[in-house]
């Protein structure tokens, strides 16, 4: 039926369904995907059929079910095109069919509503409109072909040799990092573990080394390992973070002299590895982006580890470092009550990036949500220190019964670090530094269950990962999403607190240059944010480069938690970033944001 309305299409439109419809029936997993949809649809689809023909993509029901149909279709149409040898499907037909759907059936219309949109403009305008002949290069080529799953690339974006200097550039900043959160600290507090569920700082600091030579080394130039044994010693999977003290760790002079030998080795590799478009662990440098990633998140960790040991420790230490506060002295005056309506309609979420995203964040997929609700900022200290005064912590009926389990194992009674100042308020102990808790400030160090109880207390619920990324990326006004809530510019100190500048959350109010286009704020930095999704792939999810970073982890057991932190790498920190953890752990900088259902 797509292909014999074809004729119907102007000369220009006309590759836009051929390119889809390879995309469809040619990749195995977009068709798989399609069908599987399709089959839950199969009772209404002669009604759709109808109402189609009647309304066209003005019926919510059908234009949900179109874009994310066609969404699944181009994505295939790109994996077919990626393949070696190239010339299966032109890259301009490809470009053709991405503006149709973002023009288009994202914003449920059709070529018919270009052409009444034409005939009002008058009968030489749409004559115009029919007539307009397509580009001498844009003849459709069309071929039976086997599917495969090469990566998608933008090779070619930058040269070689630019490409090396910033990424040998990102690798040093990031080890200076690391350099200056560990150089404080003494060989013992290095050696401890200062919690059962945290490993001892060394153990991150080895493990990031090892990490590194298995994928710059051994991946990209296939050399052998410095040491097998060190594989089973920072292997994360054979060994919990509770029996990583009694392994036979590298000591700290050691580790470092590690780190050094194998940076040096990668970086005499980078200056002669070839960024091949065909081998998509290297396609752009994607595999160094992801080294120094997986280094910020574990300096991240290690933060944790050393909030957590200030926290439960009293004798410890303070961390001097987190004595330089640097946060913005003039927040704006806020309601911190406030709240945005995100209204309904479809959205394209996730990425289709392969230059840094890791793959649960892929593919981009459209997604349907309905009208609701969202907190403008993060839930402060000021609204959750009401909860705790109120009594929250000993009612059970806020609670699910694993958050009332919870309650009686652990005990707790207020967030993580918060001490009662004798008066009925609270102060905060932060890496051993004891002072006073702004109630502006968002608050943090919060479990699933705590923002779960405290939703209900207020009356309203946690936000889907759906939600919250709509509120996040989508433009209304173009119809597309960005990659940061405000634009396409990267993270700076005017627009997010990230980057350990603030060693701690700044007040609510604080960064208006980093709202999202429907004006919700604080998105990214300060605190993650607890949603009420489970931890699970993208339709189309497929595992890059090993399934152990996400697809180990699918499951009921993780709940999402969304954005950044003000501890999170700007390496780390965009809209489509999933972090994920066990519904009763605290120890990240985590907080909530509400959402309500809009009837």
């Amino acid at each position: 039926m797509e292909l014999r309305a074809v004729d119907a299409l102007p000369a220009r439109l006309r590759a836009v369904p051929v390119v889809l419809l390879v995309g469809l029936l040619e990749d195995a997993r977009s068709r798989t995907a399609a069908l599987e949809l399709l089959a839950r649809h199969r009772c209404a689809l002669p009604a759709l059929a109808r109402r189609a023909a009647a309304d066209g993509l003005a019926d919510a029901a059908l234009a949900s079910l179109a874009a994310t149909v066609w969404t699944l279709a181009l994505e295939g149409a790109r994996r077919l095109a990626a393949e070696a040898g190239g010339g299966y499907l032109d890259p301009e037909h490809l470009a053709l069919a991405e503006e149709f759907l973002e023009r288009l059936t994202l914003r449920r219309r059709c070529p018919a509503d270009d052409l009444r949109a034409a005939l009002a403009a008058g009968p030489a305008a749409a004559l115009a409109w029919a007539t307009e002949p397509a580009r001498p290069d844009m003849s459709v080529r069309f071929q039976m072909h086997p599917d495969h799953s090469t990566a998608r690339s933008g090779a070619g974006a930058v040269d070689a040799a630019t490409l090396r200097t910033d990424l040998a550039r990102d690798l040093a900043a990031v080890r200076q990092r690391l350099d200056r959160l560990t150089e404080p600290l003494t060989d013992e507090v290095m050696h401890r573990q200062h919690d059962r569920i945290m490993s001892p700082l060394v153990w991150d600091v080895g493990h990031v080394g090892n990490f590194e030579e298995l994928w710059l080394l051994r991946q990209v130039d296939d050399r052998r390992a410095h040491n097998p044994d060190l594989d089973s010693v920072y292997n994360p999977f054979e060994n919990p973070r509770w029996v990583r003290a009694g392994l036979p760790i590298l000591p700290r002079a050691e580790a470092a002299a590690y780190l050094a030998e194998v940076r040096a080795e990668a970086l005499h590799v980078l200056r002669r590895v070839s960024f091949d478009p065909q081998r998509p662990l290297v396609a752009d440098g994607y595999v160094y982006r992801m080294i120094v990633q997986h280094e910020a998140q574990h300096q991240e960790t290690m933060l944790q580890t050393l909030d957590l040991r200030g926290s439960s420790d009293l004798t410890a230490k303070p961390y001097t470092p987190a004595a330089w506060r640097r946060l913005p002295t003039l927040a704006r005056p806020v309601d911190d009550v406030e709240r945005v309506v995100i209204p309904g309609g479809p959205f394209r979420m996730g990425t289709h990036d392969r230059t840094a995203a890791y793959d649960n964040e892929r593919p981009s997929h459209v997604v349907e949500v309905p009208t609701f609700a969202i907190d403008r900022f993060p839930v402060t200290a000021r609204r959750f220190g009401a909860f705790v005064a109120a009594g929250g912590y000993e009612r059970p009926e806020l609670w699910s019964e694993a958050g009332r389990a919870w309650l009686r194992e652990s005990g707790e009674r207020a967030p993580q670090g918060w001490v009662p100042d004798g008066m009925g308020g609270y102060l905060v102990r932060r890496f051993g530094h004891l002072e006073a808790l702004d109630p502006r400030e968002p608050v943090q160090h919060i479990s699933f269950f705590e923002a779960e109880a405290f939703a209900r207390w207020e009356g309203g619920r946690l936000p889907s990962e759906e939600e919250w990324e709509k509120a996040a990326v989508h433009d209304p006004a173009s119809g597309r999403s960005r990659t940061y809530p405000w634009g396409e510019q990267a993270p700076d100190r005017q627009r997010a607190n990230l980057d350990h500048a603030g060693w701690g959350p700044a007040p609510v109010g604080s960064f208006p240059a980093g709202a999202s286009a429907y004006g919700v704020e604080q998105l990214l930095g300060d605190v993650y944010e607890w949603t009420s999704s489970p931890f699970t792939g993208y339709p189309g999810y497929s595992s890059f480069p090993y399934p152990e970073y996400s697809e180990v982890f699918f499951g009921d057991d993780y709940r999402v938690l969304r954005g950044a932190s003000w501890a999170t790498s700007g390496w780390v920190s965009r809209a489509s970033f999933r972090n994920w953890d066990y519904p009763r752990r605290r120890q990240i900088f985590a907080g909530v944001r509400l959402a309500w259902d809009v009837a």
